[in-house]
């Protein structure tokens, strides 16, 4: 899916590991798709000077960031929310799917498992495993 290398944050200064495979400097653009304070502040921290993090993960309303306001002025650093890919529906939807079927998208591979509907709940105590990624219910 166009990985290069993979960080381990249960084993390796999520950061420090970045930045070593960014040849020493931060990174353009950094995704946080958790949520949670700390990896937001990972992900700036992450950045280059003039990067962005942003931020596709969605946490719970009473979250707090502490964040030092330096981290943005003197690295120019910036923070991007992202809502379901801020995508337009209307006009999205039909593209997505044009590209999909054309080969662009690639779907299938991040599919672990295809279920029947009365496997959800099943489902879901897998992935809270950590066994399978992501399940399609799929209707016959």
């Amino acid at each position: 899916m166009g990985a290069t290398a993979v960080v381990n944050a249960t084993s390796e200064n999520v950061v420090e590991r970045v930045r070593q495979l960014a040849g020493g400097h931060g990174v353009d653009h950094c995704l946080d798709v958790v949520a949670r304070p700390e990896t937001i502040r990972n992900a700036l921290e992450c950045c280059d000077n003039f990067g962005t993090a942003v931020l596709v993960g969605v946490p719970p309303r009473q979250a707090e960031l502490t964040l030092a306001v330096s981290t943005l002025w003197d690295e120019r650093r910036g923070i991007k929310t992202c809502w379901y890919g801020n995508c337009l529906g209307s006009r999205d939807f039909q593209l997505l799917a044009d590209w999909y079927r054309n080969g662009s998208l690639y779907l299938d591979e991040m599919v672990s498992r295809r279920i029947r509907l009365d496997e959800v709940e099943h489902s879901f105590a897998v992935m809270a495993s950590g066994e399978e990624l992501r399940s399609v219910i799929v209707f016959d």
